[in-house]
């Protein structure tokens, strides 16, 4: 789909209003306009939309928007867990570490560290993740060079969930520059959330290392134009 084609869409799906919500999980809005649109779902490491990546999210949550999932291990998941990971709160057996880690240290003593060349995720004096600043930049444009951010309401009847597409923007003029600057500001975080699987005698499961930046920053980082 290019974006001649998507605009008219989106107009026709905004004045339908409420739409019943028909995905379950954490991108069931994004996945539930994908569906509206015609989309397939897209796991690769390129943008959806004639080069635009799209986002949708629910206005009054106020979240965090995932940029681009990257690992870059310098220990083996498996033993970070071991070393780092906490009892998971419901599968008996388990460790896990869901955290967010900026420059500031946090409760568990994570921190992002840098210099010219490399981003450190650390623990204590232990590089826990490196990351190649070239190649970290690249990565981040290659996936998130720009963006259609489409946001939008929520509400519930009769156990089931409705959310009306209300609001978009394109996203540009973002650099490499703007996204390196915006780490070192403690403005865009890493977000860890893995866990073993001890009990099915499998590797850890790791939903990715996400970069992710609050909603409400993203003009730090991108021009924003509203779609009428």
């Amino acid at each position: 789909m290019n974006i001649q084609e998507f605009i008219p869409r989106y107009k026709q799906i905004k004045s339908e209003g409420f739409i019943e919500i028909t995905r379950k999980g954490d991108g069931k809005f994004g996945n539930t306009f994908e569906d509206l649109l015609g989309l397939k779902e897209n796991n690769l490491k390129t943008p959806d939309i004639d080069g635009y990546e799209l986002k949708v999210q629910d206005k009054e949550t106020g979240s965090k928007q995932t940029l681009f999932n990257k690992d870059a291990w310098v220990i083996k998941a498996s033993d970070f867990l071991k070393n780092y990971g906490i009892p998971h709160s419901t599968k008996k057996g388990e460790l896990s570490c869901n955290t967010t880690v900026t420059r500031n240290v946090n409760n568990r003593g994570f921190y992002l560290d840098t210099d010219d060349d490399y981003l450190y995720v650390k623990h204590k004096d232990t590089i826990i993740c490196q990351y190649d600043w070239n190649v970290l930049t690249e990565s981040f444009m290659t996936k998130f060079p720009k963006a259609i951010k489409v946001y939008g309401s929520v509400k519930k009847e009769n156990g089931k969930t409705y959310f009306h597409y209300n609001e978009a923007y394109y996203l540009t003029n973002s650099s490499k520059e703007k996204f390196k600057k915006l780490i070192e500001e403690n403005i865009i975080c890493i977000d860890f959330k893995l866990r073993t699987q001890y009990n099915k005698g499998l590797s850890p499961r790791n939903r990715g290392t996400a970069f992710r930046i609050k909603s409400d920053n993203l003009d730090k980082l991108f021009n924003m134009e509203i779609i009428k």
